[in-house]
């Protein structure tokens, strides 16, 4: 069997002999972002010199199964193809077809079992008191499409970090223990100058792995897309503290904007965004056209220029997936100002953006900035506005 970090390539069911090559031995697993086992094909590649209208032949690979599956695991029916009867399925965990409760194929996570016909662990979560208001028989916070959660653990952010206290593993600012969320949702503790992953499973009892402590915390291999750098590890540090977000925004923004307000108006705005921290910063600016319902006390109306600045909701933007900063400057925010103006005036303004509908779901951008232009009347305005991409491009990654 091969695993590359988390993920399993395939297996290889015969072993290899010396200056032989056999084909078909050799499987493939075809996954998706949730590593569950769509397809498997075999290195038995099929071909064929008959014409068509397309191309002149053509090559193809033995396909072992096919899977579509529901949020919660279950396979669909009648979409299904399976000649060999292969083992790892949802989440590239392992099923047991006969099963452990609740009807149905099971799937063996590590610490518990789960049955994908009733969407729910048999054994209870074994850090449930962190997460009292939900149930321990959960999976993925109930978000399937979102999260997996592999080994039981580490559904959140606080989770992971109360389970590393726990363990008197120091994590947070300039220590090289790091909280990071994985692609698959879950969250580990990481040492990137050591490149080892800490966590504990009892899955990998009896296996061999780079280290065990005393207390059944394993040291784990971690593999780095890119080669780990001192200098650039503690600028990176330095430049994502507290301190430094205190003097330099997580967002710069220069906008040009219009109003129009008799007790209620609308607002239009211009932005060019640029993002100074986490995957999403670049020199280019993202550019964001914004249009908002207000209702103001006073008959007003400006054309204005606004510099402003902004903070993302979190304590470390590098936590965030990549793409997700930069797409939350679009989608709903409220937003609240102040103005005057006799032909020339400005204005103070303040705006919290939201991951879905306003007021609803979780804040994402919180900020503020001043305007000045030509403008008259004088009073305050708030209201509710919609952003999207001017070039959807930038946002899509």
């Amino acid at each position: 069997m091969c695993h590359y970090y988390s993920s399993r390539l395939g297996i290889a069911r015969a072993k290899a002999e010396t200056g032989k090559l056999k084909l078909g031995h050799r499987n493939y697993e075809l996954s998706n972002h949730l590593d569950n086992v769509l397809s498997v094909i075999t290195d038995n590649v099929n071909m064929s010199n008959e014409e068509s209208d397309w191309y002149d032949s053509q090559a193809w690979p033995t396909v072992l199964i096919a899977n579509d599956y529901y949020p919660f695991g279950p396979q669909m029916s009648g979409r299904q193809l399976d000649n060999e009867g292969y083992r790892y399925g949802f989440n590239g965990k392992e099923e047991d077809p006969e099963g452990l409760g609740g009807g149905g194929s099971t799937y063996e996570y590590g610490f518990r079992i789960y049955n994908p016909q009733i969407s729910k662990f048999l054994s209870v979560d074994p850090l449930a008191d962190q997460a009292p208001g939900w149930t321990p028989y959960r999976f993925g916070f109930n978000n399937p499409i979102r999260f997996l959660d592999p080994n039981g653990l580490f559904e959140t952010e606080s989770d992971t970090k109360q389970w590393a206290k726990d363990n008197k593993i120091r994590t947070g600012w300039f220590s090289r223990h790091k909280v990071e969320q994985e692609s698959g949702g879950s969250w580990a503790v990481n040492n990137r100058k050591e490149g080892a992953s800490y966590f504990r499973a009892s899955s990998l009892d009896g296996l061999d792995v780079v280290g065990r402590r005393d207390d059944g915390v394993i040291k784990s291999a971690l593999v780095l897309a890119q080669p780990y750098i001192e200098v650039t590890a503690t600028a990176s540090e330095i430049w994502n503290s507290p301190i430094a977000r205190s003097y330099v925004p997580d967002k710069i923004s220069l906008s040009f904007s219009s109003s129009v307000t008799a007790f209620a108006g609308t607002n239009t705005d211009f932005s060019l965004n640029w993002i100074t921290r986490g995957h999403d910063a670049q020199f280019s600016p993202y550019a964001v056209m914004t249009v908002g319902g207000q209702v103001g006390t006073k008959v007003m109306g400006d054309a204005l220029i606004n510099f402003s600045t902004g903070f993302y909701a979190t304590t470390d933007m590098r936590t965030l997936p990549k793409g997700k900063a930069s797409r939350d400057l679009l989608g709903w925010s409220t937003y609240g100002g102040a103005g005057a103006g006799a032909g020339l005036g400005g204005s103070v303004f303040g705006s919290i953006g939201f991951e879905k509908g306003p007021l609803v779901s979780s804040p994402t951008w919180v900020s503020g900035g001043v305007g000045i232009g030509p403008s008259i009347g004088i009073g305050a305005t708030g209201g509710v506005s919609y952003s999207w991409p001017i070039i959807p491009g930038q946002f899509k990654r």
